[in-house]
């Protein structure tokens, strides 16, 4: 999940309007039925969540669960896959120790100008490629289903973006005026049925 909210920061940027329920996966189950050690990593997470769903249709939440870095990453990416933008060309997930690592390979020449502006020449030059922008964060604090992330750093290649760079880009005049809102990438709504987030010994608990 910690993965998917950061995932926001590059949609809300690219295309605000592609922003779905991320904890719907809609994902066939055909394979369910296979022995486990005859699964691949893609049908035991299949597997794993069909399991969950089917207790949160009782209950009204999901169980106690981990996701480990592999896990994360499919569910993002098959969770995703006809919503992430054209301009994600790329994506990697990696959960280490207490914070997650997300790896973005983007196209966003279409963006020169607002980097140029708000950033540095070097940066819009950057652009001109496809270039790879490292997100770390962590989990600070889950209150009222309201989840808080700690953006750690952000990285375009390996040029370091401070925060303010990153606030005047996201909530430029441009975008506010165009969306009607600011947008804060710091505090997200946690999916029906889960009220716990944390990330610990490199694995992402939920319900825990």
């Amino acid at each position: 999940m910690i993965g998917i909210i950061l995932l926001f920061i590059t949609i809300y940027f690219i295309k605000p309007s592609l922003i779905v329920d991320f904890f719907h996966i809609g994902i066939k189950r055909d394979e369910i039925t296979m022995q486990q050690e005859d699964l691949s990593p893609r049908q035991k997470l299949i597997r794993k969540w069909s399991e969950l769903e089917a207790k949160q249709k009782i209950t009204g939440y999901y169980p106690q669960f981990t996701f480990n870095s592999e896990e994360l990453e499919i569910f993002v990416q098959e969770t995703y896959k006809r919503a992430i933008p054209e301009e994600v060309k790329g994506l990697k997930l990696k959960l280490i120790d207490d914070y997650l690592l997300l790896r973005l390979k983007l196209n966003l020449q279409d963006y020169r100008e607002q980097f140029r502006e708000y950033g540095t020449e070097q940066l819009a030059k950057m652009l001109e490629e496809d270039i790879v922008f490292t997100i770390k964060a962590s989990v600070k604090r889950v209150y009222d289903d309201i989840v808080e992330v700690d953006i750690r750093s952000i990285r375009a290649g390996f040029i370091p973006l401070p925060m303010v760079l990153v606030d005047k880009i996201v909530n430029s005049p441009a975008n506010v005026k165009k969306y009607n809102r600011r947008f804060d990438y710091e505090k997200y709504p946690l999916p029906p049925g889960i009220h716990s987030l944390r990330i610990e010994n490199s694995l992402l608990y939920v319900n825990n």
